[in-house]
């Protein structure tokens, strides 16, 4: 019974040990946690590359006071992230800029022929921005031919397929 006293506070004292070396690797060592507004940025980057002709999608949201931008690729005011590429980027309500980064997506003329077979783009020169409100609100990411849009407007999303559906 003795040996079992003596014990305890040992005990003890290595599993609070333990909790400080996983708080500290936590701190330090784990990458960084994901945020909703990053979380929202990963599923519009999944959807897009996902996109068909005449095709549209929408992405919930789980943050609000954010900014949703597209640049084209070489735009001159595109943040240094894109990396003159086309990108998608993501603004929070601190500031804190995160892009993504859409290689495959040509920015010049984007053709309206032979639409499974063209590569997707986003029109050179161009930058679609818009602001998200509230959490739960809805993102729409649409394809005519093979140039994207992204936008907080079902509506436009539709206007830019049927605009696009005619030339193809």
């Amino acid at each position: 019974m003795e040996a079992l006293v003596k014990f305890i506070p040992h005990f003890v004292l290595v599993i609070v040990l333990l909790f400080g070396l996983a708080a500290l690797y936590n701190i330090f060592l784990a990458e960084d946690q994901s945020s909703p507004v990053v979380d929202t940025l990963e599923r519009l980057e999944s959807i897009i590359n996902q996109l068909s002709p005449q095709e549209q999608a929408s992405v919930f949201t789980t943050a609000g006071n954010f900014w949703v931008s597209m640049y084209a690729r070489d735009f001159p005011l595109a943040p240094k992230k894109c990396g003159g590429e086309t990108c998608v980027c993501v603004t929070d309500k601190d500031g804190k800029i995160t892009c993504k980064t859409f290689p495959g997506i040509t920015s010049k003329e984007c053709p309206d022929t032979n639409c499974e077979f063209q590569p997707m783009c986003f029109p050179e020169g161009s930058l679609n921005t818009f602001y998200i409100t509230a959490r739960s609100e809805t993102l729409y990411a649409c394809r005519g031919c093979t140039e994207i849009m992204i936008t907080n407007s079902e509506d436009e999303c539709k206007k830019h397929i049927q605009a696009k559906k005619g030339k193809a």
